[in-house]
């Protein structure tokens, strides 16, 4: 079983007004069944998701939705199709349920702010980074750097250098702000 879309390890997923998850997921899976989760926090059970149907999987590909875990975290989801070990199967870990907020814009974004200045970290902010991942957010939170793809390093000559004491933007600062205030 592999997931494509929608269940990442680290991410956050955005709670509804009921204060819960509602998150859709798609992938690829061998088998064919009922998609099942068991989501823990802390090792013990959620209550409600021991063995929960939470999607199908057919013809190669799995769909699911997973509803109702509680705002909070870190939690560990675990989807199984048949019995679980004897399956398919997906671990995702370190899954918050709360606020996706959306830093947009150039250079503001990119940050530029002394980094003797940065936000230390807060473990209950993510970021997703430009190179395809959920992590903490720490600055600099703008990956380009690392995530330029080959064709554009070769037609723009590569990433621009940065200094190492740059590279604090408005990110790492508002996300703990705002985790604080929710």
């Amino acid at each position: 079983m592999h997931i494509h879309t929608g269940l990442f390890d680290h991410m956050v997923l955005q709670r509804t007004a009921a204060q819960v998850s509602d998150a859709s997921f798609s992938g690829e899976c061998a088998l064919e069944g009922t998609v099942r989760a068991c989501v823990l926090q802390d090792g013990a059970v959620v209550p409600g998701f021991a063995d929960r149907p939470v999607g199908e999987a057919r013809l190669g590909r799995l769909t699911g939705r997973l509803q109702g875990v509680p705002v909070g975290g870190p939690y560990t989801i675990r989807l199984d199709v048949a019995p679980a070990g004897a399956g398919a199967s997906a671990v995702i870990d370190d899954v918050l349920v709360g606020d996706v907020w959306m830093i947009a814009g150039q250079s503001n974004a990119q940050g530029f702010g002394n980094r003797c200045d940065a936000e230390p970290p807060h473990p209950l902010v993510r970021a997703y980074y430009m190179d395809d991942r959920w992590a903490v957010a720490e600055d600099p939170i703008h990956n380009l750097d690392a995530a330029v793809h080959p064709v554009h390093a070769a037609l723009c000559g590569g990433p621009a250098p940065r200094s190492s004491a740059k590279g604090v933007g408005p990110g790492v600062s508002f996300g703990v702000e705002m985790q604080r205030r929710t």
